[in-house]
């Protein structure tokens, strides 16, 4: 399992770096051509899409990739995809048409008095013009095809960058720009999807395989609601009680911190497939663990290195009316590495107790809500960042402690837990003292050294000396 997982990993890591390279190319000419408040404005475009994404075809797709695995036939195979696209594709033409129809006043609520229905309409064309390769491309991954998934996302992504580069730098489009951009990259990601995965489909719709993958994948729409309004809450919160420039440097804080998810993308989309097909193995548990005290050591470097050079980060990326970002940056990476939790807690999933991460994802929204509602009409972006960091860590401890109800690993938790104590610790202080604001030179070699220090001991700790050894000993006969 570990070599199929790093092979998997490296190549879909590879890919999504690739993919998402051009969505983080995008921040400066955005930053630089959009005021604070437009920001803010692309940022709840965003939030629509992440609601519709996950609401509209009642988390069909989550269902897609484990009926692939388990159909005892390519004819029942074909079924369950088909179905699940012609279904998918049917609800989200319909809620595009509903939302060009009633724009107006949509979008003057969620954008406020300027209204930019036009903005909110486009938007929710782009939504659905990308339905298609969200589905599909949970297939591809299912079916073992990390090319066939790099290529779309590389595309999508591309195109997206490209249009949205030349519509609102190029043309000036301002936010209309933006969507045009997200509708051109979503309908070329969706019609190469097709073209991959067409031996899978046909035009056919089986009412028996959409309850069947309904009544899998029903339950996780609340769940899925709920890690939505974890996410996203906080926007419309900031928009409602805060003002639009506000939310316009919160999402710049929230860009640069989603950089720690693109170095956790390889591990998104490899692990849960092969978890899935492998569980029964004796050795599964004990190789999950494995993997998770590497991705620890991955999660501290990445954290380290984007909270200590967090102003270096804004600066480069944004402009520096954006620097009120950098504070924010440590707490929205500690909430990025906690979201990720959940790919080494498979236990509900195995045991198709789906209702179960509903129940833990709901408590963790409502959480959520909690938090916001007192701390952001208080301090703001601060109090967001707060919430956003305090429900991702809640989760991921609660998704754990569930999970080893139903499939248990043998985790090491106290060098876990010391690690990321001391981890945070290290950053409070040094953004507490204001020291992650110095520039020049030798602060920056001071910056690194600390980075260096913190993850080499992170390491050692985390993975103990023995098995240092041995990926040492892998990587010196792999480079030789």
């Amino acid at each position: 399992m570990l070599r199929d997982l790093a092979k998997s990993t490296a190549l879909y890591g590879a890919g999504q770096l690739l993919a998402r390279a051009f969505t983080f190319a995008l921040l400066p000419i955005l930053a630089r051509a959009f005021t604070p408040s437009e920001m803010g404005i692309v940022d709840l475009v965003q939030v629509v899409a992440a609601c519709a994404a996950v609401t509209l075809a009642l988390e069909v797709a989550q269902g897609v990739g484990l009926f692939w695995l388990e159909a005892r036939s390519e004819e029942a195979r074909r079924a369950y995809v088909s179905t699940a696209l012609s279904f998918t594709l049917c609800v989200n033409i319909g809620f595009a048409v509903l939302a060009g129809l009633f724009s107006l006043p949509i979008g003057s609520w969620l954008f406020g008095p300027e209204g930019h229905s036009g903005v909110f309409a486009v938007g929710c064309w782009a939504i659905a013009a990308g339905s298609v390769s969200t589905l599909l491309l949970v297939l591809l991954r299912f079916q073992g095809r990390p090319m066939a998934y790099i290529l779309v996302s590389i595309a999508s992504a591309g195109t997206t960058g490209a249009a949205t580069a030349i519509f609102v730098a190029g043309l000036g489009w301002g936010p209309m720009g933006f969507v045009w951009g997200l509708f051109c990259g979503n309908g070329v990601g969706s019609a190469l999807s097709l073209i991959f995965a067409r031996a899978a489909l046909r035009p056919v719709f089986h009412m028996e395989r959409w309850k069947e993958m309904l009544k899998f994948s029903l339950p996780l729409v609340p769940s899925s609601v709920a890690v939505v309004a974890c996410l996203y809450l906080d926007r419309l919160l900031l928009r409602e009680f805060r003002t639009m420039d506000e939310l316009g440097v919160y999402a710049v804080a929230v860009r640069v911190a989603s950089i720690a998810g693109l170095t956790f993308s390889g591990f998104q989309s490899s692990l849960t497939p092969l978890l899935v097909e492998r569980y029964r193995n004796p050795d599964t548990a004990e190789q999950i663990a494995r993997v998770f005290r590497w991705f620890m050591v991955l999660a501290v470097v990445v954290f380290l290195g984007l909270s200590i050079f967090a102003f270096e980060w804004v600066y480069l990326l944004a402009t520096d009316r954006y620097l009120a970002a950098a504070p924010l940056v440590p707490l929205l990476v500690a909430g990025a590495v906690c979201s990720n939790l959940y790919l080494f807690a498979p236990g509900p999933l195995i045991a198709r107790r789906t209702g179960l991460i509903a129940m833990i994802n709901g408590g963790t929204a409502i959480l959520n809500v909690g938090l916001n509602l007192y701390l952001i009409p208080r301090i703001g972006i601060l109090g967001a960042s707060i919430a956003a960091a305090a429900t991702a860590c809640a989760n991921g401890i609660a998704s754990f402690a569930l999970s080893q109800v139903y499939y248990p690993v043998p985790h090491r938790w106290s060098r876990v837990v010391i690690v990321s104590a001391s981890a945070g610790s290290l950053v409070a202080a040094l953004h507490w003292g204001e020291l992650g604001a110095f520039a020049g030179f030798w602060a920056v070699i001071a910056k690194a050294g600390i980075v260096l220090a913190g993850s080499g001991a992170a390491a050692f700790l985390l993975l103990g000396r023995n098995e240092l050894r041995s990926a040492m000993r892998l990587l010196l006969r792999a480079k030789a």
